[in-house]
């Protein structure tokens, strides 16, 4: 069983224009995930970053094997 672990993480809000909403969530790498997010990875695509914070560990799920 594949348990979550604790990463250094980041805690970020974006905004979409298009969805005219908020979706929060976090990330080992804001700049990587905002990226990905705005390269059509996702629905409302794009969005922009309006918050983010750094954090020492956040739980980080990971897939089941």
């Amino acid at each position: 069983m594949n348990l979550p672990s604790q990463k250094p993480c980041a805690v970020y809000i974006l905004w979409s224009d298009i969805g005219q909403r908020f979706y929060i969530g976090s990330t080992e790498n804001v700049a990587h995930h905002h990226a990905q997010h705005n390269a059509g990875g996702a629905p409302r695509a794009p969005a922009a970053v309006c918050a983010a914070q750094a954090r020492r560990a956040c739980v980080i799920a990971t897939p089941w094997t």
